[in-house]
């Protein structure tokens, strides 16, 4: 259950709504437009080499499940003719998975900043430099090994990463 429920995009622009309906369609596999429609879709997602997974991403009228081919079947049957908020929970996601999850992650917090809009700029947000990369590494050796997995940052990458700080330590 990890991707991200909630998301602040009242203070965005049409064009930065557009951008995250695009990465966001991409990734779950739907259709910018189709999260204006009321629904449930559960579709099977990426192999990942041979783990069972189930993610559930609700935007706004739509819930979007993406899970492991070993379960799609599960899933269906669970959420078919219930309601969303009803299958966006912690309890139901347990009950419909037992014995295949070992533990459910979630719901989580996703918020935009819209580049066009300086006056929103949270002074503790910032894009890391390569002054930050001992901050970096810090927050990387105070996780666990499996939180550093989900997080999706690699020693080794290249990209643009903006992180959070609080008292100078990146959280």
């Amino acid at each position: 259950m990890v991707k991200p429920p909630f998301e602040d995009m009242s203070k965005l622009s049409n064009s930065a709504r557009e951008a995250v309906d695009i990465f966001w369609a991409a990734d779950t596999g739907c259709r910018p437009e189709d999260f204006n429609t009321d629904a449930v879709d559960v579709v099977v997602g990426p192999s990942q080499e041979g783990r069972e997974y189930a993610q559930f991403f609700r935007r706004r009228r739509r819930l979007q499940i993406i899970c492991s081919a070993s379960i799609v079947d599960i899933l269906r049957n669970a959420t078919h003719d219930q309601a969303q908020d009803a299958i966006f929970d912690v309890a139901f996601v347990e009950r419909a998975l037992r014995g295949r999850i070992d533990r459910v992650l979630g719901p989580t917090y996703l918020g935009y900043l819209d580049a066009l809009d300086s006056d929103r700029q949270d002074p503790n947000v910032r894009l890391l430099s390569r002054n930050d990369m001992c901050a970096l590494n810090d927050m990387r050796e105070s996780v666990t090994a499996q939180d550093l997995e989900y997080s999706g940052l690699d020693p080794d990458q290249l990209i643009v990463i903006a992180g959070y700080f609080i008292d100078g330590m990146l959280v």
